[in-house]
């Protein structure tokens, strides 16, 4: 009886063992900057951080460090002179500051001669 009692008792510690050496896996739906609000990573940023940008019927405007900005509106010290879908651009005298959304985020050039093609029916496609 005490034979199996000792075998159950070791498995039982070499898999409560075996699960303290895994390595945290990181979740994959989380936004690209989440770890740094909770203060799991350094914070890379330095000045100010664009977290959201707005464009509407009438009105344009970023939220910057969760002030909201509208276009043309100062923010601290410089002037909001220019938005698109994924950057603020900030002027201050002869200064320029571009924020980006996800500034981890690079654009890789597109393939030459024009759009990539789903359908499989490109001549390098062809089998």
């Amino acid at each position: 009886m005490k034979r199996p009692l000792a075998l159950l008792g070791l498995l039982g510690w070499l898999i409560a063992a075996g699960g303290a050496g895994a390595q945290a896996l990181s979740d994959p739906t989380r936004p690209p900057n989440a770890a740094a609000e909770r203060g799991d990573a350094p914070s890379a940023a330095v000045g100010p951080v664009l977290q959201s940008i707005l464009f509407a019927r009438d009105r344009q405007y970023a939220v910057i460090d969760g002030q909201q900005v509208r276009l043309g509106e100062k923010f601290r010290n410089a002037t909001l002179v220019d938005l698109t879908v994924s950057e603020a651009t900030l002027r201050s005298g002869d200064a320029t500051t571009v924020l980006r959304l996800y500034p981890e985020v690079r654009k890789a050039p597109g393939r030459p001669g024009g759009r990539s093609s789903t359908t499989g029916t490109e001549e390098g496609d062809r089998k």
